[in-house]
């Protein structure tokens, strides 16, 4: 049907029972680790870990993709997603050439240097795209993405439900993640999200109150919007001060 989409639409011939396959694969992976929730990237078995391998296995699946449609996770990326959803500032990496004059204007980095006490130019951290990082795009663009996910154009509502479902850890407690988002209820609610990092360079939050029917995005060319909120940020959308004020304006009498 014109202008909604199916799994099979998004990568066809992978239809539904790959969709499967990969969440299967992340469920029982994910359940083979411990109960540690403080996300330390470099500390081994702690819960980063479990997070960083659910990536690989994206990444994984993508690359399969690439093998089986003979393109890149690129291409996949503005075949699949880009152009059906007119994200029209929106490239799926910095190096890739579609639209050049975009990547002339992609805000510039900046990081602020305690020994000068001034802000300074960072070099771009990438070019490329991977699972966790590299696509180009816009507050809008990513409104129309985030539109797209509401409508249930891109997975089905069971599959969604799933995707923002936390899972069990092996001791019973529930893991502070779904398939690809944070999950946390709170006083108001639940809320479902993400947060971006690109130290010293870009930061972001993606926050979704599916009670409020309300979604925010926030895009920066530092690292502001997620690096001073850290370690409280790993497990806790509150630790933000920008989420918790969206939520806070919007909540009253919740």
């Amino acid at each position: 049907m014109e202008g909604r989409f199916h799994a099979n639409q998004i990568l066809p011939g992978i239809e539904r029972t790959g969709i499967l396959v990969l969440n299967r694969r992340l469920r029982s992976r994910r359940r083979t680790y411990p109960d540690r929730t403080p996300f330390d990237p470099h500390g081994p078995g702690r819960s980063g870990q479990r997070i960083q391998l659910q990536w690989i296995l994206i990444w994984a699946h993508f690359q399969n993709c690439r093998e089986h449609y003979n393109a890149a996770f690129d291409e996949l990326i503005w075949e699949r997603f880009i152009l059906p959803l007119a994200m029209n500032r929106s490239l799926p990496q910095q190096g890739n050439p579609k639209i050049p004059r975009l990547v002339d204007e992609l805000a510039l980095p900046y990081h602020y240097d305690t020994t000068s006490n001034k802000w300074q130019r960072s070099p771009f951290p990438q070019t490329g795209v991977n699972a966790g990082a590299g696509m180009i795009s816009t507050v809008v663009d990513i409104g129309k993405f985030d539109a797209a996910i509401n409508q249930y154009r891109l997975i089905s509502p069971e599959d969604f439900e799933e995707a923002t479902t936390p899972f069990e850890c092996i001791t019973g407690k529930k893991a502070p993640y779904g398939l690809g988002w944070f999950v946390q209820e709170t006083d108001y609610g639940k809320v479902i999200w993400h947060t971006g990092w690109q130290p010293e360079a870009y930061s972001g939050l993606y926050l979704k109150w599916p009670a409020q029917n309300l979604t925010i995005v926030l895009l920066a060319n530092t690292e502001g919007l997620s690096a001073p909120f850290y370690p409280e940020l790993n497990d806790d959308i509150l630790a933000s001060d920008f989420a918790r004020l969206f939520l806070e304006a919007f909540g009253k009498g919740f």
